[in-house]
């Protein structure tokens, strides 16, 4: 894929897909730094790249530089009120940064468009676990697991409600 992406802007320079492909590529091989570069070089060739937005708010996030990535997620939804991935990743966000209000707010907005959204029930077992509703936040990660079997953020969160449950045996699998 990489070649293939350095192919691409060989004959089409700073071309902001192939840039993004390549950001992807080096993030998975741990080196955010080239990612985010490469993704502020996709951002002035499109800076209405919502693709690109996207990636440099999951790298701000990645990098626990939570702020940024809320202003990102929020210039986004400035250019498409619509867009599922921005209210996620703002949702994610304002709970990092403890707005369980804002988050709640953005997890409503993504049900509203897409019901039944694997992330938004994630997220929303997080809100209903810090609100210390064990039973909600159990109901939201089973809709998580029937989608996503093996998805282990929210195997692990089951696990914590199990275990303040006092479910232990159901904690340790």
């Amino acid at each position: 894929a990489k070649e293939k992406y350095q192919e691409a802007l060989t004959t089409r320079p700073n071309f902001p897909d192939a840039l993004i492909g390549q950001a992807r590529i080096a993030f998975m091989e741990k080196n955010p730094d080239q990612a985010l570069s490469l993704t502020e070089q996709a951002l002035k060739a499109d800076p209405k790249s919502i693709e690109s937005w996207i990636m440099k708010g999951d790298l701000q996030r990645a990098a626990g530089r939570h702020a940024e990535s809320l202003q990102t997620f929020q210039k986004i939804l400035q250019l498409d009120a619509d867009n599922v991935p921005a209210y996620l990743g703002r949702a994610a966000e304002h709970l990092a940064l403890g707005k369980v209000a804002e988050a709640k707010k953005d997890i409503e907005a993504v049900r509203s468009r897409v019901p039944g959204h694997p992330l938004a029930n994630y997220l929303s077992a997080h809100v209903s676990f810090q609100e210390k509703n064990l039973n909600a936040a159990q109901d939201s990660l089973q809709q998580v697991l029937k989608v996503i079997p093996g998805h282990m953020p929210s195997l692990l969160l089951m696990g914590n409600v199990h275990y303040l449950q006092g479910q232990f045996s159901q904690a340790e699998s």
